[in-house]
């Protein structure tokens, strides 16, 4: 649900608990200046702080020493058939981790930041495994090293193929999920670009592929969640949903096409040597973007590089990024390779992560407890050029996002959504060209670019 209107959200509670004073809870909403909440496909956990403005000395009372949790709750709250008021609650329990940036505003107040974390952070860092796996899928022995966090929080798996032979040399769990998601190769597509995250729904160990999937679904259904770069005479079209509360409040563009680091990130091409140590044999394999494009699944349709380059396009240079990676087949007389299949997702993974790098917006919307980290939502950019009769939307910035960081913000005075977005492709094919040079009294010329 999203915030829509001053006064239509409200802070339910926040309640600060201490392992030492079980029967207490501190309500602090009466001292809170601001409440941030965290998200992001980086962080193993949903991270926030809470600004306070302290006349009680609740550090010293309480005390805060590090063995305290603290339970966020607000609403949003929305007007629904037949008048009645309906609400979207937010309600999550963390453990506190920190207090940071301490203030004395007067001789008898303080302001100070507590900063909280997922209760999984302290299990993670305080536990190591030392644990071997046989002829196990990569996504069993994700869910096996999960376990070991004793979460009672959902553990979203996405399925994976090729049975390995791995060992975990005393790590700690999220370290451990990290690695494996390195390693993992979809069962259900052919893509090696698995992340492992928190959201607002639990965690995730999923290919990126398979959120393109369900986004590509949500698309074909007119539920994708869609969101528009305002403009003054902006009207709403015959047959449009009229959800103004969608649009962008600010944006900025963060990245954009850089030829050079997707050159020198293996996105377009890339070679892997593969050395038998036992054989005493090599193998050469070579990754082509362009030819290989339609094998995986993207947010759009249109592609980063064009075929039509003359025959000089990036995705026929492999030697821009090369790999050697050693295998011992049959080194310890069983039928295992021992090369955990590398030479098969090495490739494929840099260019699919690499892709992720070119386009990416943050732009901040009315508050949305809705959205969530891993979400696919549409967004549509006013092309910068003169319009007619209609808006144009932008064929290079428009188009379907993966949201990768989120953070709520809420005061006393309004609630808002930072978001931060990302997409691997252009919205359509694009055109070889559009552009019609223009004499200096700008009046169209011949169109000299075809």
């Amino acid at each position: 649900m999203r915030y829509i209107d001053p006064g239509k959200f409200r802070i339910g509670s926040l309640e600060l608990s201490s392992d030492f004073h079980p029967d207490l809870e501190l309500v602090m909403s009466s001292l809170v200046l601001e409440l941030n909440i965290y998200e992001s496909m980086f962080d193993e956990c949903i991270t926030g702080n809470i600004v306070v403005n302290d006349s009680r000395n609740i550090l010293a009372k309480l005390p805060i020493v590090g063995y305290e949790t603290v339970k966020v709750v607000y609403y949003i709250d929305e007007e629904v058939a037949g008048g009645t008021r309906g609400s979207s609650e937010y309600s999550k329990t963390f453990k506190i981790r920190s207090v940071t940036d301490y203030k004395k505003e007067t001789a008898t107040t303080a302001t100070y930041s507590i900063n909280f974390v997922s209760e999984e952070h302290f299990t993670n860092i305080t536990t190591r495994l030392s644990r071997s796996y046989r002829s196990t899928s990569i996504s069993n022995i994700a869910s096996l090293v999960f376990g070991e966090l004793k979460s009672k929080k959902e553990f979203n798996v996405d399925p994976t193929i090729i049975a390995q032979d791995l060992i975990i040399p005393n790590w700690k769990p999220f370290s451990a999920l990290g690695w494996l998601a390195s390693k993992a190769i979809s069962g259900s597509h052919k893509g090696a670009n698995y992340a492992f995250y928190e959201n607002k729904n639990g965690y995730n160990f999923v290919s990126l592929e398979g959120l393109f999937e369900r986004g590509s679904e949500q698309g074909k259904l007119n539920t994708l969640p869609e969101y528009r770069q305002p403009t003054r005479d902006f009207v709403v079209e015959p047959g449009e949903r009229n959800e103004s509360f969608y649009n962008i409040l600010e944006i900025s563009y963060d990245t954009g096409l850089d030829v050079t680091d997707n050159i020198s990130g293996g996105m377009y091409a890339s070679k892997v040597i593969e050395h038998d140590i036992v054989k005493r044999t090599f193998r050469i394999h070579e990754f082509n973007y362009a030819e290989t494009f339609d094998s995986y699944k993207s947010l759009n349709k249109g592609g980063l590089d064009d075929s039509r380059a003359n025959g000089t396009f990036y995705s026929t240079k492999p030697d821009a990024i090369v790999t050697y990676i050693p295998k011992h087949t049959k080194k310890y007389n069983n039928s295992y390779d021992y090369s955990d299949n590398i030479q098969d997702s090495v490739q494929i993974r840099r260019s699919q992560l690499q892709q992720l790098n070119n386009f990416a917006v943050s732009f901040i919307i009315a508050g949305d407890t809705e959205r969530t980290v891993g979400d696919i939502i549409d967004l549509k950019i006013v092309s910068p050029e003169p319009a007619e009769e209609r808006i144009v939307w932008d064929p290079v910035y428009s188009g379907k996002y993966l949201i990768l960081r989120l953070k709520h913000t809420l005061d006393a005075s309004k609630y808002i959504t930072t978001i931060t977005a990302v997409k691997d492709t252009y919205k359509d094919f694009i055109p070889k060209t559009t552009l019609r040079q223009e004499s200096d009294t700008g009046h169209p010329q011949q169109n000299l670019l075809n």
